[in-house]
């Protein structure tokens, strides 16, 4: 299987210098690596041309999201005979058996075509950062086991792959894409990696984790942690993944838990505890609240498309609303609602 692993990179040189250098040491050779580059004026080109001169680097003169820049490299991986994609954090470096691990796991005929890898903080690498997403009912996704120190983890179904590194298949990517793209570019940054695995799953395909597939991230390095930037979008696209993936009274529910979720946010404010109490701390309460009416905002802008886009996702779903709720209910994929406000 050739892979093709697609790296972003804006004004990072360091960080993306130190992820290129890591994946030289992979024992699974059958890669390309594509950086898409977003207008670096850091030095980022020169030290990729002088160091990397396998690596493809696409020179972007602009600042794309996330999402588009990873839909230019899909695009390009596909070109080139990429039947997997591998989308790597420019914030990670990986072991040498990475990749070999996570190709191992695919099977496309029991319909595994996304893989989660093991990441741990790279600040503290006895720490997991993810081994795969849980989805919430109130259309948030959570980093499974996030900040427990590591024990042993089989191959297991998680719901789907946390976008720091995740693969998914040429298979996966081509049955789910929408308007000839693959993430939803609306969501710009966040929750992006959410969307996608629900929209892969509604159309049944699974994840599996691979327990070997290890990789260390810095974690928030470009976007920051709580930052009115990640918070801004996280906002938007929490309300965007329900209205396009969920089913109708499930919808409904994540929305009133929506509500109920901003409510226990600043109560948490009070206690001192929880992301409430931290972005309150990072960025103050008034822009908290500026950030949460600014994403509302932009949801009702965006009502028209997003309507489109859930007709069109919930005709071609496979799986009926009867197993989806039971995502939610199986602690491999989901977590609950009061039990996803803290942790």
């Amino acid at each position: 299987m050739k892979v093709g692993i697609i790296i972003l990179n804006h004004n990072k040189k360091d960080l993306t210098y130190d992820c290129l250098a890591s994946l030289e040491n992979s024992t699974y050779r059958n890669f390309i690596t594509i950086v898409i580059d977003n207008a670096s004026t850091d030095g980022s080109l020169e030290i990729i041309k002088n160091n990397y001169k396998d690596v493809l680097l696409i020179e972007l003169k602009y600042n794309s999201s996330f999402c588009e820049g990873n839909n230019i490299g899909i695009k390009k991986a596909f070109e080139l005979g990429c039947e997997a994609v591998i989308f790597l954090n420019n914030d990670t470096k990986v072991e040498e058996n990475f990749l070999k691990k996570m190709v191992e796991v695919v099977d496309e005929e029991k319909k595994i075509g996304m893989v989660a890898a093991k990441i741990f903080l790279m600040r503290d690498r006895r720490h997991i950062d993810s081994v795969g997403i849980r989805i919430t009912p109130d259309g948030l996704g959570k980093n499974k086991h996030f900040g427990e120190e590591d024990c042993y983890f089989e191959k297991t179904k998680v719901f789907c792959p946390a976008g720091a590194a995740a693969l998914y298949t040429k298979k996966v990517l081509e049955d789910i894409k929408y308007n000839g793209t693959y993430f939803d570019e609306d969501f710009e940054f966040f929750v992006e990696d959410t969307d996608l695995g629900f929209r892969a799953r509604l159309r049944g395909w699974d994840c599996l984790l691979a327990p070997q597939a290890i990789v260390y991230h810095y974690k928030s390095a470009t976007a920051g942690i709580f930052s009115e930037f990640l918070a801004y979008h996280t906002n938007k696209n929490i309300n965007f993944n329900i209205i396009k993936n969920y089913p109708h009274i499930l919808a409904v529910k994540a929305i009133i838990l929506t509500f109920c979720r901003y409510f226990l946010l600043v109560f948490g404010v009070f206690l001192k505890k929880g992301p409430g109490y931290k972005i309150n701390t990072s960025i103050g309460f008034v822009k908290m609240v500026k950030v949460v009416l600014r994403g509302w905002w932009v949801l009702i802008l965006k009502i028209p498309e997003l309507v489109r886009k859930r007709a069109y996702i919930q005709k071609s779903r496979v799986v009926k609303t009867q197993e989806i709720r039971r995502w939610f209910k199986n602690e491999e994929l989901g977590i609950s609602f009061l039990k996803s406000i803290y942790k």
